[in-house]
């Protein structure tokens, strides 16, 4: 459960970190190409998709946190 704003900001970042493709290194065993698509690129579409997810669940869910006060009550039906 997310409950500061720094915390939701962290997750945000690593969750952005983790949609480039910083592992893909050119002597690496792995198809070049799939679907029509380099790996590292189908790699980052798809990382990026699940990001959009990611952000879409945290704005309807911890929008009060990110636009109001510092702490959220999670008891509190408002």
């Amino acid at each position: 459960m997310i409950r500061s704003k720094g915390a939701l900001f962290i997750y945000s970042l690593v969750a952005l970190l983790f949609t480039v493709p910083w592992f893909f290194l050119p002597g690496e065993q792995l198809p070049p190409v799939v679907l029509g698509f380099p790996t590292w690129a189908l790699y980052a579409v798809v990382a990026s998709f699940f990001y959009a997810v990611f952000i879409a669940f945290c704005l309807g869910r911890y929008w009060d946190l990110a636009a109001g006060g510092d702490d959220w009550d999670a008891d509190d039906p408002s």
